[in-house]
């Protein structure tokens, strides 16, 4: 049997959503999931899917799981079997945009929003990287090639507050506060527990 597509990470939100679109695309059976937790096996052997044992801390792992294809140490990696021998793609997803609260120690009952700084980030949706991901696979033009997958437009944190407080009616103040001064501010307005460092 042809293996074409080997998605690592398959158990997680975006190697998982990887695997789903690329499923509605491709015969399941050019497909390998892999997984550090080889119990994992079950969730996707069931719909016709291979799995593979691949552990970044077991080496032996990774060779058993790439045996033919490639043997690999980055985390975020994606390969495609061609008749010609292997074609990778080293695909570096961006910043997930449902993560914003953890990079605002953002609240509902949130009032005054510390920053130590601000700077413009191009998030994605993690469905729209997955999205992204799957159909650069079933394409050619990329191979041996470090692709950056991003969102169309940079935002800061800032702007971020602004949507947040037009789509809520809320007025969240954003105060810009030195490294260390933000630090004690946050520890001391964080609800989620964590304290100061």
């Amino acid at each position: 049997m042809t293996l074409k597509y080997i998605i690592t990470g398959a158990t997680g939100g975006l190697g998982g959503g990887v695997l789903q679109q690329l499923s509605k695309h491709v015969p399941k059976s050019d497909i390998a999931a892999s997984s550090s937790r080889p119990e994992a096996a079950k969730h996707f052997e069931p719909p016709g899917i291979q799995f593979r044992h691949a552990d970044y801390q077991d080496r032996a792992s990774l060779e058993k799981a790439f045996t033919g294809t490639l043997h690999c140490s980055n985390k975020l990696i994606v390969l495609k079997r061609s008749s010609s021998g292997i074609v990778y793609t080293s695909v570096r997803e961006g910043i997930y945009a449902e993560a914003f609260p953890l990079f605002l120690n953002y609240y509902p009952s949130l009032k005054v929003l510390h920053l130590p700084n601000d700077g413009p980030v191009a998030y994605a949706s993690r469905a729209e990287l997955a999205e992204a991901t799957a159909n650069l696979m079933m394409q050619d033009g990329y191979e041996k090639e470090m692709v950056l997958l991003t969102g169309p437009k940079a935002v800061t944190l800032a702007d971020l507050v602004v949507a947040i407080n037009e789509a809520t009616g809320k007025s969240i103040v954003v105060e810009t506060l030195p490294p260390k001064e933000y630090v004690k501010a946050s520890a001391k307005g964080d609800q989620g527990g964590r304290g100061e460092w």
